[in-house]
């Protein structure tokens, strides 16, 4: 049998653009908004189990040389029934220096997108490196770490700005398991603390030239294999099609983040640790 270069050589076949994803050659889907056909709401994880989410030793050097921690774990992503369209899959060589790499699988196997984000330059740093997003093996965009920032297309056609303020749901339970520890024996603090867990954290998008588009609430609980965002895509009708995708891009890409960085540094070792946002 002829090897597939000289088939390719002789015209016997037309060779579509192929990708290897953790040892698997799968074809890449030709059409970006394959995604999002009939689908009106998403949900990206949780991971769920520790099956699915494994800690390994990592690869190169963590800061001041010690050895870095790996991470490798996948998420379904399901829509409005339920119904699992994709798969994200997520790892890190190196947490405490921040690289990522992800990629989103249909459910035939082929890629749609894939993530990589590089080590940080410098061990300590506000916010990780910028990540680069990558359709059909081209680059489709690139998105800012840390709480502010914007997913910008490389054609420079558009993009999303996305902002967290401080001033979270989650501060007025804490106000209130301080302010209630002693007058109620510490009862009302105990289920502060329970609706702290559950509150998320708040996201305000807008689009590149300001205009308001929405907001969004990660549910990034205490343990990361919970963590899980719904997007509700009828909220943004003022959103199209490809700024839909671009929403759901930039959300996937901050959901590995949240499932990668290294939560144990604090903020100086882990580049602002605890998901991108």
């Amino acid at each position: 049998m002829a090897s597939p270069q000289q088939m390719e050589r002789d015209g016997g076949v037309d060779m579509q653009p192929v990708v290897a994803v953790q040892g698997v050659v799968v074809t890449a889907p030709t059409d970006p908004m394959t995604l999002l056909q009939g689908v009106t709401s998403i949900k990206i994880g949780p991971a769920g189990n520790e099956k699915a989410f494994q800690r390994m030793p990592g690869q190169g050097s963590g800061p001041f040389g010690k050895p870095p921690l790996g991470i490798v774990g996948s998420s379904p992503i399901t829509d409005q029934d339920g119904k699992v369209i994709a798969t994200f899959r997520f790892s890190s060589s190196n947490r405490e220096m921040g690289q990522m790499s992800a990629q989103l699988l249909l459910p035939d196997g082929r890629l749609f997108a894939q993530f990589e984000r590089p080590n940080r330059t410098a061990t300590f740093a506000m916010s990780q490196e910028p990540s680069t997003i990558a359709i059909d093996g081209a680059r489709y965009a690139t998105v800012d770490s840390g709480k502010s920032g914007s997913l910008q297309r490389a054609d420079g056609s558009g993009g999303i700005m996305f902002n967290a303020p401080c001033c979270q749901p989650a501060c007025k339970w804490l106000a209130v398991a301080f302010c209630c520890f002693f007058p109620t024996v510490g009862i009302a603090s105990c289920y502060a603390m329970c609706q702290l867990e559950k509150t998320g954290r708040l996201v305000y998008l807008s689009s590149l030239d300001g205009s308001p588009v929405g907001n969004v609430m990660f549910m990034n609980v205490l343990n990361e294999i919970f963590a899980y965002i719904v997007l509700d895509l009828a909220k943004y009708s003022n959103l199209d099609a490809r700024s839909k995708l671009d929403l759901v891009l930039l959300v996937a890409c901050h959901v590995a983040a949240d499932y990668c960085d290294f939560r144990g540094g604090g903020a100086g070792a882990g580049g602002g640790g605890g998901g991108g946002f």
